[in-house]
């Protein structure tokens, strides 16, 4: 492990796991089985910092994330999983109070913004 931490750039970090041979995507579909059989594999090295206690992937490579129409990853199409959104939506709209502007990082395919949206939030 050589990586520093992508948060405070120490170069210090404990092993909290390791293992080889992981799909890069565990979300991407695929047309056939050979072409699942064939995907791309990688290494995980969770690595806990020893200066702020970030944990992260040392050996994550960007440039093998592919992320195009075959990655799947909404949960939304679940309707247990909704029915958590939509509480989710309740809480968000009462800590917020008048204030109904939003703005998600990371939100995914932006179903949750979606839902906020439709109750009558300004999302960017």
């Amino acid at each position: 492990m050589n990586t520093p931490c992508p948060i405070c750039r120490s170069p210090g970090g404990h092993v909290l796991y390791a293992a080889e041979g992981l799909p890069v995507l565990q979300n991407r579909t695929y047309a056939t089985l050979e072409e699942a059989q064939a995907s791309p594999t990688g290494t995980l090295e969770l690595v806990q910092c020893t200066g702020c206690g970030f944990a992260y992937n040392a050996q994550f490579d960007e440039t093998r994330m592919t992320y195009d129409d075959a990655y799947q990853n909404e949960q939304g199409h679940s309707g247990a999983f909704r029915g958590h959104l939509d509480q989710v939506c309740d809480i968000v709209f009462a800590a917020a109070g008048a204030k109904r502007s939003f703005l998600e990082i990371g939100c995914g395919k932006g179903t949750f913004l979606g839902l906020l949206k439709k109750r009558g939030a300004r999302v960017r």
